[in-house]
């Protein structure tokens, strides 16, 4: 018996989800299907379009055999965190065979090799990290170039698109256990990760979304057993929640905004500061957005 796992937000559940777990089950010969999704909340740190029993529901309805929550304490972190819950929950079971996810270049080898030097980390790669970081380039971009430095044999764009860079720490975390499970890796395919356009083959979640928020007709974009679960849900907006974000952050202070996760470096001033005035959740966000940091960084 073989058993295949999925962490993912299923944010709203759509076709190339389906069209995953259907790759997943055929190539890997896996008997079982196990997804640990997140909850109520986004890896962006937003409310889900729909709550977490509807998500549910849609991906067993789909292929899948069994559904886990992950919990919020990782589900909201970034791309390090959400994987290390992901995959600790999944390991936990001890009867996962493969861990399956897409990535934007499904080249295995690759993201093995970027994992472990990741967790081996030596002093010249850190250095190499830093003095991107010093010259105010992303995070993400900064990473990515300082792994293809000291791996040449894989091209830069291995280690970027918000996939790829999931499935690396994938990999990291499931090296850094000892981990049986193998990671099995499906070509993304469809417009990009963050698309708001629908396509004529797999649309992206947020394309989806924005068709559910924007009442645009988003049939065929989704499977036609989830229709009727996501016409009884309740869709729920991001700017549902500016309300409580700005009480919150006037509230808190410089010193309580300081003490939120990810919050270092002067940004709680930015933050502070920007909270003066905005009139919408996606304002804000654009506000304290800087070269620096990310935006789904400011968004967690």
């Amino acid at each position: 018996m073989k058993i295949a796992g999925i962490i993912a937000e299923y944010n709203p559940f759509h076709m190339g989800h389906a069209h995953h777990i259907s790759q997943t089950r055929q190539k890997t010969g896996a008997d079982y299907i196990i997804c640990v999704i997140s909850g109520n909340f986004s890896q962006r740190g937003e409310c889900m379009v729909y709550d977490k029993w509807t998500r549910a529901h849609s991906a067993l309805l789909c292929g899948a055999d069994l559904v886990l929550e992950l919990p919020f304490l990782y589900a909201t972190q970034s791309a390090e965190g959400f994987a290390r819950g992901g995959v600790d929950v999944l390991n936990a079971l001890g009867c996962i065979d493969y861990l399956s996810f897409g990535a934007e270049n499904a080249d295995t080898s690759a993201l093995l090799d970027a994992a472990a030097l990741l967790l081996e980390e030596p002093p010249e790669f850190s250095t190499a990290l830093k003095e991107q970081l010093s010259c105010g380039v992303s995070f993400p971009s900064a990473r990515a170039y300082a792994l293809a430095s000291f791996l040449p044999q894989h091209c830069e764009s291995t280690f970027t698109g918000s996939n790829n860079i999931l499935g690396i720490e994938y990999c990291k975390e499931l090296l850094r256990i000892g981990s049986k499970i193998s990671p099995f890796v499906l070509k993304r395919e469809g417009n990009e990760y963050s698309s708001r356009m629908l396509s004529d083959t797999y649309s992206s979640a947020t394309a989806v979304r924005a068709a559910i928020l924007h009442g645009r007709d988003y049939r065929g974009h989704v499977p036609a057993k989830c229709l009727p679960l996501y016409q009884e849900a309740c869709a729920v907006s991001p700017e549902a929640m500016f309300p409580h974000v700005i009480y919150a952050l006037r509230m808190l202070g410089i010193n309580g905004l300081r003490e939120i996760a990810e919050v270092a470096e002067g940004l709680e001033h930015k933050i502070s500061a920007c909270a003066k005035d905005v009139q919408s959740y996606d304002g804000l966000i654009h506000a304290i957005k800087s070269k620096r940091y990310t935006y789904t960084r400011i968004q967690r």
